[in-house]
């Protein structure tokens, strides 16, 4: 079996920013600040994450190589720090919520790069293994899971021929590879071969720790009833967002800024589907990307021509609806980020209470891209909106999850004739059953989509080959387990959410309103909640007293 330590190899990769995406994503919130990192931990694949990391991403605009500008509580302890809120307990801010573990969401002090207030150091490994080659080693829970591997052991013990005392490879608990690299032959090797022995040792103590609150994690998830079906719908209704320019600023305004009220429900158009999808011979090419002004600002994620995951709010109100009714108001995103997607665990979420309802805003950490492919073959096979009036659509769902009522936005991509939603997928590899992973299957779990459009590329990825209608039912039957694990794990970690102390009716900010929380999550996926910057807005402007 894979060890569990190789899992984090391509997460803890290193990114470099493009200097193109510099100030993307909008205003940063003003307030007091702390340097907190966005590392992944090998061991955060628990109860069945529904996708994988992202690939090329670009960073939010006050990232520097993988770090994110965090905020600190108010230090009424007399330590240095501030108190953050884990899923298991309280900690130290920057320490996932959990002291004695490390930074819980901060990277490696020895990975390359250097990070906002944070002293740069010197790695501990070399970029890759010189006895055994193959990857690179491009972060310290990598280095670990090599140096316990039983490839790498084999040929430790090949070279040495016997004089070290390891009769079996050390596997994926830290603290018996660093036991191996005491062995006097072994310290030896490792040393001529690049690596720091004595700093990797260091490290054991606290990777040992965050294995065993990773095993405890998956407990908890197991614990839990394993159900298929722990999404129960109750209602699903289309919308559109009209994506037109303001009348005044053109750019719109930053994302973590809250909207109007009045102006997001005269942008909504309640039970308007997104476009029917069309017959085209293949093969087609596919059309030259959109680069319309409004494609760049939903891009950058600026209202009004992105909505913002407030949306839902909006929409439960302008169909009479009282968002108090439900325990959490979201976007599909926040689901996904509960279930352990990496790529939604990598993003920061705000939340404030509204009654008894949890409203949340998510502040992606990348770009919005329409320059490709996939968006090139929507244009491809869907009916044409007009220029002069964008829109952009999603199905609203109403859903109980155990004991709890949520109401989320989903964008999809188009309807077939008979009015049913259509994720269209577009890959050049088809073959490797990227169309139908448990990803997809998550996701149109989520967004009600009855079936899978999937579309095969050539190498150039500029011409459709081949299309396959995919059923939703038998990608869900598929993928029955990874849906099942993934149920047990949100239906925990939304149970802690609705309950935790931060979110609370006590918890108010100055002049009484509910408490705006920042949440990421820490390196084993778990959730981790701190007091915002003042200045972020959740609930939109002017929303009727609950």
């Amino acid at each position: 079996p894979v060890s569990s330590l190789s899992l984090v190899a391509s997460a803890l990769a290193p990114r470099a920013r493009p200097a193109s995406m510099i100030g993307a994503i909008g205003d940063e919130p003003q307030g007091p600040r702390m340097a907190v990192g966005r590392g992944k931990s090998s061991w955060s694949g628990t109860g069945g994450k529904g996708g994988t990391a992202m690939n090329g991403r670009s960073h939010h605009a006050d990232d520097d190589e993988n770090w994110r500008t965090g905020t600190s509580a108010p230090n009424t302890s007399g330590r240095h720090g501030s108190v953050a809120w884990g899923a298991l307990g309280p900690g130290v801010a920057g320490g996932g919520g959990r002291s004695g573990c490390g930074n819980g969401r901060g990277r490696s002090a020895h990975s390359k790069g250097k990070g906002r207030g944070s002293p740069w150091q010197p790695r501990c490994w070399p970029d890759c293994c010189p006895l055994c080659g193959g990857g690179r080693l491009n972060g310290l829970q990598t280095a670990f899971a090599h140096l316990g591997s039983r490839a790498h052991f084999s040929a430790v013990e090949s070279k040495l021929e016997g004089l070290m005392t390891s009769t079996s490879a050390p596997g994926d608990q830290p603290m018996q590879v660093a036991e191996f690299l005491r062995d006097r032959a072994v310290h030896a090797l490792h040393t001529e071969l690049g690596f720091d022995v004595e700093q990797l040792a260091s490290h054991a103590p606290a990777l040992e720790e965050k294995r065993r609150a990773a095993q405890r994690f998956r407990t908890q998830i197991s614990c839990l009833p394993a159900v298929v079906e722990w999404l129960c719908v109750d209602r699903r209704w289309n919308l559109a967002w009209d994506q037109r320019e303001p009348q005044q600023g053109r750019h719109g305004s930053s994302i973590w800024r809250a909207p109007d009220l009045d102006m997001m429900r005269s942008r909504c158009c309640l039970d308007e589907g997104p476009p029917l999808l069309r017959e085209v011979q293949l093969p087609a090419r596919v059309p030259p990307p959109e680069q319309a002004f409004w494609c760049v600002q939903a891009g950058k994620h600026r209202f009004p021509f992105e909505p913002s995951s407030r949306l839902a709010v909006a929409a439960l109100l302008e169909s009479g609806q009282a968002p108090e009714d439900f325990d959490l108001i979201c976007a599909t995103s926040l689901l996904k980020a509960l279930t352990g997607d990496p790529s939604r665990c990598a993003d920061t979420f705000y939340l404030q209470r509204y009654g008894r309802a949890i409203c949340a805003v998510h502040v992606p950490s990348t770009f919005h891209s329409f320059d490709t492919p996939g968006h090139m073959v929507e244009a491809l096979l869907c009916e044409p909106q007009q220029r002069a009036e964008p829109k952009c659509y999603y199905c609203v769902s109403q859903v109980r999850i155990g004991e709890r009522r949520v109401c989320y936005t989903s964008e999809v991509d188009a309807r077939d004739d008979s009015g049913r939603l259509v994720e269209i997928k577009t890959s050049s590899n088809a073959a490797k059953g990227h169309m139908s992973s448990s990803k997809v299957a998550l996701q149109v779990l989520l967004n009600g989509s009855s079936s899978v459009l999937s579309c095969s590329l050539d190498s150039s990825k500029s011409v459709v080959q081949a299309m396959e209608k995919l059923p939703v039912d038998e990608i869900l039957e598929r993928h029955r387990d990874s849906i099942t694990a993934a149920g047990q794990r949100v239906t925990l970690l939304l149970e802690r959410l609705c309950c935790h102390e931060l979110l609370s009716d006590s918890c108010s900010a100055a002049g009484g309103s509910p408490l705006v929380i920042k949440m990421t999550f820490d390196e084993i996926g778990e959730p981790v909640l701190t007091p915002a910057p003042l200045d972020v807005g959740v609930l939109p402007l002017g929303m009727p007293p609950c």
